[in-house]
């Protein structure tokens, strides 16, 4: 896909190679989540997934501008094109087959109580994300904070979530599921609370360093919630779609009662959405207490 819209100047090739990319990519992502799941240690993996992806979107920001300027479009799509030869020439490390499992009618797993909790769970979860990110940027404006001053803090706020992503893959499974779900959702109340009140560029940095601590630490747990609840895997290859709903539902159901409460439906929206992700995920771990403990 990267290939073709490279090769062409025309517009709607361009358009057709990065459709068959973000498909394929899609699928990708999907395929590294369930081998992921596969190990003894779930938790661990997707944490260390979490701080590649995080490493990369901090060095996108810092170097992506400068290739930008000096080669336009080219100089993206060929970096896309190496990262894509790159993972190409990794597929020889990938287990030639997963683990076995039981089950192999996987509409059948992910539609079992249990596993579509955990699917909503996340779901919930990036509706708060969407939602938050789709209106930080005009909350900043309109608290009075310039352009550069919210980009320097974007930058920072992004880079936390870095060590939050290393903490989940460092404590692994040794402290179950329940408390870093919680402490997730908490982090992000607690931020979107600051964001209600009249805010300096510190205070937005102190918010938005919180926000996304939180999200990366929970995120690993969350995708090894759903692991563990659906053991085929066929659920966390899943979940990235239910995070792609979630995040568009988000904005749109912040727009709808923006016109009256303003920045207040935002904070509010997010607070209430993380609060029903926790609320979700719990509820699955009681229904399936016997095999993973409720205070797993």
């Amino acid at each position: 896909g990267h290939f073709l819209s490279w090769l062409s100047s025309d517009f709607t090739v361009f358009l057709i190679g990065q459709v068959i990319a973000a498909a394929a990519g899609g699928s990708l992502y999907s395929l590294a989540l369930t081998i992921l799941s596969d190990g003894a240690n779930p938790e661990r993996g997707f944490g260390l997934s979490l701080a590649a992806q995080v490493s990369f979107q901090v060095a996108g920001m810092i170097w992506l501008p400068g290739l930008i300027a000096g080669m336009g479009l080219d100089g993206v799509i060929e970096l896309f094109l190496l990262m894509s030869g790159l993972a190409l020439g990794s597929m020889v490390l990938l287990p030639k087959r997963g683990r076995a499992v039981e089950d192999h009618h996987s509409l059948h797993a992910i539609f079992r109580p249990v596993s579509l909790l955990a699917l909503l769970g996340c779901l919930f979860f990036f509706l708060n994300v969407g939602c938050f990110w789709a209106y930080i940027e005009l909350l900043a404006t309109d608290r009075g904070l310039s352009p550069d001053a919210i980009g320097q803090v974007l930058a920072v706020g992004v880079a936390v979530g870095l060590p939050g992503a290393l903490l989940a893959s460092w404590l692994g499974e040794r402290v179950g599921l329940v408390a870093p779900l919680a402490l997730g959702a908490l982090g992000t109340v607690m931020s979107v609370v600051l964001l209600t009140l009249d805010f300096a560029a510190l205070e937005f940095l102190i918010a938005l360093a919180i926000y996304n601590f939180a999200w990366n630490f929970s995120l690993a747990f969350q995708y090894a919630a759903v692991a563990r609840l659906d053991r085929t895997g066929s659920s966390v290859a899943v979940a990235p779609a239910f995070h792609g709903l979630g995040a568009a539902i988000g904005p749109s159901m912040a727009g709808l009662t923006f016109e009256n409460l303003g920045y207040a439906s935002v904070t509010m929206l997010a607070g209430l959405a993380v609060t029903a992700s926790f609320g979700l995920f719990y509820l699955g771990f009681r229904l399936n207490r016997d095999e993973i403990g409720v205070g797993a």
